[in-house]
Order: structure tokens, then sequence, then C-alpha cells
């Protein structure tokens, strides 16, 4: 295989790759992971920087022969000796501090080394990794032993861990502020998966896993004293697990998976370490509540439904909205005011919440807070779920959504602008380069907000399917999202727009029409690469791993 992309060396970090040379064998892959054999002896070439201070040299290393004697690493820099240390049976970080600047050759050298049957090559160790880290200059954490490549899901880079999972800190960063928060995703449903972090020995945090994304603050006092000691140049943090993430849950993927790491971001704020407490917490207490079956609780729910607007912008309303009869529901709360201030004012309601649900109807783009809302959201790290018609893009909706961790559902429910015209009006041609704009923005911002382009079936627009999943395409959307028309007894609802009568009750197509535009749908998502998804299972969940195997 052709060696693995190396970011070279990087000035912000202070880290350079070390370049493989005689007594190392060509790259090989062990469950993705990429790695070279190190025979007796092998040496390695790097070019640092001319500045003045320690270094230290990361290697990640295993020894890969069970029963055997593990052999001992010897490095040499320079022709000094740089370190000696025994090679374990699994991946692990090791780390050998020097003094030099500009070329340096590294030598590898084994005490002992091993045959495999069948494979005439003398092999040592396998070398995963080989970086020179700049001691006093090198700013953002180190991933080690253990850890997968950078993967993206939703909002979030990640990198899955299986067991355990290596961090080098830099000691500045450690010595400079009093915390580091995780981000940490965990598929148990029961706080059975538990994460234990330590550091040369001692256990310095035991976290019982939440499901989902959770907020994980380390205090980092001990490490600091450490540091202030001389003790750690560079402090390593170790990671395990007692469980992994079980095989048939992630079936065609034969890596041990166990839980998935974020973003780490060292700060200050004793309220922020607080707040994360409280909220893995109450996660947790809500999950036993629940699962007792108890009708009062003394938990939060994790999900909250806020109601930001009660307008629109479309009048008439679209032919199958119940606009009246929730205006009438509404009474003299149309005007209400629901802001950033209303949801702080919410108190553990708003703090324990991990996603914030608009269920107004209206119009939520035409806020005028909208983005004090949506900042709020993003600084206390909760995923906002919006509703659009898609006629509110204005320059400062598109600024305001822009980077944020909005899922945005685009509601459209046509691909041309007759069809549009049967069911809202004749303002088609103005939505389309808006939407295109809110995409060209969003790709510069991590592609954020997500974006799902929606279609309610109905008979009216049955014909524009295929239409719709290339227009989800042009706009890059995230995913195209089959959304059911409410079942109404007695809807009594017959409008006319666009020279086409909409009889709600006769609008409905059936449990047979809709199988047949179900697989029409999973061909169309096949064949132009548009994630589909189907509300018509909305209130089912799927299986997730708890102890003993069973799912609440």
């Amino acid at each position: 295989m052709t060696a693995p992309k190396s970011e070279g060396y990087n000035r912000r970090r202070m880290i350079t790759p070390a370049e493989f040379f005689k007594g190392f064998y060509d790259w090989e892959r062990q469950d993705v992971v990429p790695f070279r054999w190190l025979s007796r002896e092998g040496e390695l070439r790097v070019r640092l920087p001319e500045t003045a201070g320690p270094r230290l040299l990361l290697v990640v290393a295993r020894h890969a022969f069970p029963g055997q004697p593990a052999p001992a690493l010897e490095v040499l820099v320079d022709g000094g000796l740089a370190g000696r240390a025994q090679v374990p049976g699994e991946f692990r970080t090791m780390l050998f501090p020097f003094r030099a600047d500009g070329n340096v050759t590294l030598i590898f050298r084994l005490d002992r080394v091993y045959q495999a049957p069948g494979d005439n090559r003398i092999l040592g160790v396998m070398v995963r990794k080989a970086v020179v880290l700049s001691v006093e200059e090198f700013d953002e954490p180190e991933f080690g032993a253990g850890w997968y490549d950078s993967e993206e899901d939703n909002f979030v880079s990640f990198r899955w861990m299986g067991l355990y999972g290596d961090i080098l800190l830099p000691s500045r960063r450690v010595r400079s502020h009093r915390y580091l928060e995780m981000s940490v995703f965990s598929d148990f449903y029961d706080s059975g998966q538990v994460l234990t972090v330590s550091n040369r020995g001692r256990i310095l945090a035991e976290w019982p896993l939440i499901r989902g994304w959770g907020r994980y603050g380390l205090e980092l006092a001990a490490l600091r004293e450490a540091a202030l000691e001389g003790e750690d140049d560079a402090p390593l943090l170790e990671l395990r697990l007692n469980k992994l993430h079980p095989a048939r849950h992630h079936p065609g993927d034969a890596r041990e998976l166990g839980a998935r790491l974020g973003a780490l971001e060292f700060h200050d704020d004793r309220a922020r370490h607080e707040a994360a407490r409280f909220f893995r917490d109450n996660a947790r207490l809500n999950f036993e509540e629940m699962k007792a079956g108890k009708t009062v609780l003394s938990s939060y729910p994790l999900t909250l439904g806020i109601d930001l607007f009660g307008r629109c912008n479309i009048s008439p309303p679209c032919v199958y909205c119940l606009w009246d009869r929730m205006k009438e529901m509404e009474s003299g709360h149309v005007d209400d005011v629901v802001d950033d201030r209303t949801l702080e004012g919410y108190g553990p309601f708003f703090r324990s919440a991990r996603s914030l649900v608009n269920c107004s109807f209206g119009e939520p783009l035409l806020h005028p807070r909208l983005a004090e809302v949506l900042e709020l959201a993003a600084r206390t790290n909760k995923t906002v779920e919006l509703s659009t018609n898609g006629q509110a893009f204005t320059a400062r909706t598109i600024k305001a959504l822009v980077g944020k961790p909005v899922n945005l559902y685009v509601s459209l429910d046509a691909a041309s602008r007759e069809t549009y015209a049967k069911i809202r009006n004749d303002r088609w041609d103005e939505i389309i380069p808006l939407l295109l704009r809110l995409n060209e923005e969003r790709k510069k911002a991590g592609g954020l907000p997500r974006l799902f382009m929606v279609f309610i079936p109905m008979r009216v627009n049955a014909g524009d399917l295929e239409a719709y999943f290339e227009l989800a395409r042009r706009v890059d959307a995230d995913r195209l999202v089959l959304r059911p028309l409410l079942y109404l007894g007695q809807p009594e609802i017959r409008r006319e727009r666009g020279g086409y009568l909409f009889d709600y009750e006769k609008e409905m197509l059936s449990r047979e029409e809709l199988e047949v535009l179900f697989q029409e749908a999973g061909r169309l998502s096949r064949r132009l690469g548009v994630p589909l998804v189907s509300q018509f299972d909305f209130g089912k969940y799927d299986e997730a791993p708890v102890v003993g195997g069973r799912t609440p």
C-alpha cells in the first residue's frame, strides 16, 4: 500500500513526521490501521526547525507475537542514546526526549526479532507512527496509540477508539488552564460503558458515558502540578473503556470500536464545567426514570420543544396548512415573545436539553432575534431543529444560519413553479437562487446548517419526485426527507390555488400508492446519491446496545 498522507511540518503545532528509510518494510494495514514492520534495526530521518528547546519523539508501536518475550526498543538520535522502552503487545505510545535541530537521523534498534510461519522476513515490531514535537511550542493535543483516523458525522469531526487511546497534551496548555473538556459519544443507552482517564497510573476520572454526545470535564490540577514540578514535559492521558461497541451494530466494519471522541477544549470556566456535569447527571437520571416507567420525574427532558414565532409570510396559507385552526387555539398568544432571553429563563429545562425543536405554527426565520437564538444554542452545545417554507431566505437569515448547529428542514414539496403555484404561490423563482446561496455559504462553514429537503407526497406533486431528488442533489442536501400528510378524520379542506382544486381528503395517497412511491424514492436515492429518510416511521428507534443486550 502507499504511505498514509502526511501533513508535513506544521508550524502552529510544531509537529514533524519522521521519514522511514532502511530497516522498515512497506506499509501494511491491520484492521484498517496502517503500520510498517521494523526489522532488527531501522533508520528514520527528520528535518527539524532551527529553534532551540527540548524535543519529544512520539512512537506508536506494538509487539505482535503472543507468548514470546517483549522486545526492548532502543532509540538513538544522531548517535546518542535518547531512551529505551519495552514494546507492549498492543499499540501504545512511547515518548523519548532529546535535544537537536536541523537534519536529524533516528536509529530504532531492537534486542530481539521474530519470524512468522510462512513469512521469510525478519520481524521486530509494528510501527504505526513516529513524529517529533517541539515540547515548548506544540499547542494542540496529539493522538497517540489506539485511535483511528478522523471522520465526519453530523456537526462534528471525531475519532473512534477501541478499548484504549492515548493523548499527549501540550504542557503549557495544562499549566495555563483549569479544565480540559472532552466531547464523547457512546452508543449504550444505560451508561454501562465507562471511560477511565489516567496519567502515570493515577486515575484522574471515571465517567459512565451517557447515550449520544456528552461533554466530560477533566480538572487539570494533578497534571498541572506534575508539569510545574517538571515531572511531565508533555503529560500523556491514557483513556480506557470497559467494553466495546457490539460488532453486530457495525456490520461490514471489522474495526474494534468503543466510543467516539470529538472536540478537546481547554478552558477556565467553572460554570461551564458544572453545566456539563449537570447535563450528564440529568441524562442518566432521565434514562433510569423512563426505564422504571415513572410518571412523575425528578429529571428534565433531553429534547425541549419551543415555539419561536407565531406568524408566517405566506398568505393565504399553504393549501394543506391548518393555519386558521391553530391560530384559534393559540388565541391571544400568537405574538408572545420567545427568544434567547426566554430560553435562558427556562432554567434547568434549557440547561438539560440536548436539542431544541421548534414546534411553532409560523416561519421561524422571520424571528427578529434569530441570530441571537442560534448563537445561544451554539454556545451551549445544543442542536436546533427548524422547518422553513424557503421564502424567508435573505442575507440576514443566511448569515444567522451559517456555521450554526441547525438541522434545517426546507419544505418546498414541489420541483417546478407549476406545482409550487398549486400548493403555495408564484414565488418559486425567488427561492432557488437563495437556497443555492445558502449552500455555498454553509460549505465554507463546515457544512452547517445541515440541509434537509422535505417532500410531502400528495396527488398534486407525485409526479415531481424525481425532479425533487435532482433539486436536492443540486443544493447538496444532506438528506431528502419524506414526510406524511397528516391524517385528519374530517379534514374539510378544499382550496383552489394556481388553477388547481386541492381537496385534502382526496390528496392523501393510499398505502399501496405510497409503497410504490417509497420504492421509487429508494431507487432515486441510490442513483443520484442523495440520502433518504422517511418520517412515515416516526416514533420508531434503532436498536442500540445496553447491558444484557436489551434495548429500552
